[in-house]
Formats: structure tokens, C-alpha cells, sequence
């Protein structure tokens, strides 16, 4: 199969499992791939690849999260899984006998703005301000990888399967 026929298979295969608001969050993630110098999500909706009003920017987001507000109803999403899906299937099976090579690994997300985003706590920062401790206000996130197989001198890369935020309850009883 060549990589245009890869992608365009990804492509379906990852709109079809959005679901509500599936054109704009498409628009949305094609904007971001094709993008290197936005500064915010709302610069997103000038770029080219998004093809919708800038007021549904909000209505995409909200669509991918995983419990919310949908229409003025409480949802919850019950397939946690359905965007893992189409990255799953691109991912070749390691030779007979050999193992899945998978890392797992916390990141931090500096949200030292975010006043009134729950559940913020003390987080490293790798680029701290000279003469002040490396951390910041914000959140912590597990990250699940595959490693794949690659040849001599080829770059080291991870494709992320599975991420998902540390409670600071959870940050705490670990230490």
C-alpha cells in the first residue's frame, strides 16, 4: 500500500470516528498539521484548510472531549478508545516472536494563566527564568508510546497510543 493510500485510508478512518461536529474537528486538525507559526487556536480558523466560521472551533474541541456538554445534555463518552483505532491499524505488527517495544512517560502542561482550570498543581518547566526554580503551575500528563522498529541511523521517533492527565491526588500518594 503506497503512503497516499495510507493517509487517505487514516483520513477516513479517523473521520469516521468523530462522530458530532466531524467536518469542523477535520478542518480543525488539518489546519494544526499544516500550520507552523499560529499562535492560538483561534488563528487556526484563518488558515486555508479550515473551511468553517471561526465560531465552530469551540463546537469542534467540545466534541472531542470525552464527558461534557453536548446540545445542552450531560455526555459521556463510552468508547474511550475510538481514536486510537485508526492509529492502531497503521501500525505493523512486530516480526514473529519479537515484542511490542512501548514506553511510558509524564509530561508536564504549564497552565500558570488558567486561574480557574481545576486540579492544577506544581509542574517542572524545562525552560525556567534564570535565577528562579525549573517549575510552574499547571498539569501533568501519562503518556503511553509504541517504539517502533527502525534501521541504523534512522531517527528516534514514539507515536503516542494513550495519554491521560495525573490528579494531583494521584501526584501526591506516588511521591
Amino acid at each position: 500500500m503506497s503512503n497516499h493510500d495510507q493517509w487517505t485510508q487514516f483520513h477516513t478512518q479517523w473521520y469516521q470516528t468523530l462522530g458530532l461536529r466531524a467536518d469542523a474537528t477535520m478542518d480543525l486538525i488539518n489546519a494544526l498539521a499544516a500550520n507552523q507559526g499560529s499562535k492560538s487556536v483561534v488563528a487556526l480558523s484563518e488558515s486555508p484548510q479550515f473551511r468553517r466560521k471561526h465560531s465552530s472551533i469551540g463546537r469542534a474541541i467540545e466534541a472531542l472531549r470525552p464527558t461534557g456538554t453536548r446540545g445542552g445534555k450531560k455526555v459521556t463518552d463510552r468508547g474511550k478508545g475510538r481514536l486510537r483505532r485508526p492509529i492502531g491499524s497503521l501500525l505493523e505488527a512486530p516480526k514473529a516472536g519479537e515484542p511490542w517495544v512501548l514506553a511510558v512517560d509524564s509530561t508536564p502542561l504549564a497552565r500558570p494563566h488558567a486561574r480557574t482550570l481545576a486540579d492544577r498543581s506544581w509542574v517542572h518547566q524545562a525552560q525556567s527564568v534564570s535565577g528562579r526554580p525549573p517549575v510552574t503551575i499547571g498539569h501533568e500528563y501519562s503518556l503511553a508510546m509504541v517504539l517502533p522498529e527502525r534501521a541504523q541511523g534512522e531517527p528516534v521517533w514514539a507515536l503516542p497510543v494513550a495519554s491521560q492527565r495525573v490528579s494531583t491526588k494521584t501526584c501526591q500518594s506516588s511521591a
